[in-house]
């Protein structure tokens, strides 16, 4: 029943993320802190003993090397795939306004966290937890970050690919959510900055 009910929330994100991006992602925060704290566990989980300030770095690393790719690579193919163009942010008043540059950033930064404990530590760790081997669960994880993404087919592909990225990230830390979180910041966080400067 819990399960069905999981299952319920996402797919109802995912409609109302066709118009409301923003709610989606907020009520799938809701729904997954209740399922969590339904089987008895809370967002924050005592984590190995291995420090991970390294790799925390490794995440921020790889944030910026994915954007670049991003941008160098997979955005052009995308826009030629779907003959649209990429919305590198739903936040364009940034281009050339630093104040809300800030403001953006500390959205963005929230919307992020959010992002990845939804996708990484409900979604990844509960289809791992149903017995489905890891990379599969990143793989249903990612999936599900593009239903949720809004926007076009484009935006919904490239979010799925970026939460795959996120995702195998998360698993090959040891189900760490510091450096996914990393990752994702400088991903989103850079690309915020490339708006403003007017780069894409």
């Amino acid at each position: 029943m819990a399960l069905a009910l999981e299952v319920l929330a996402l797919a109802l994100a995912a409609a109302a993320s066709v118009r409301w991006p923003l709610a989606a992602l907020i009520g799938l925060l809701a729904a997954g802190s209740l399922a969590r704290w339904s089987r008895g566990k809370g967002w924050v989980e005592p984590e190995p003993g291995v420090p991970v300030s390294g790799l925390v770095l490794a995440g921020v690393g790889l944030g910026a090397v994915a954007l670049a790719a991003a941008v160098g690579f997979a955005g052009p193919a995308l826009e030629r795939a779907t003959t649209r163009s990429i919305d590198w942010t739903q936040l364009a008043a940034v281009r050339g306004n630093l104040g809300f540059l800030v403001t953006a950033i500390a959205l963005v930064g929230a919307r992020a966290v959010a992002a990845e404990l939804i996708f990484r530590r409900w979604i990844l760790d509960r289809a791992h937890a149903l017995g489905v081997r890891a990379w599969v669960a990143a793989v249903i994880a990612a999936v599900c970050e593009g239903a949720v993404a809004g926007g076009h087919l484009g935006s919904r592909l490239g979010a799925a690919a970026a939460g795959l990225g996120f995702g195998l990230l998360y698993v090959g830390a040891g189900r760490r959510l510091a450096p996914a979180i990393a990752c994702r910041l400088a991903f989103e966080i850079g690309a915020l900055v490339l708006v403003y400067l007017r780069v894409v």
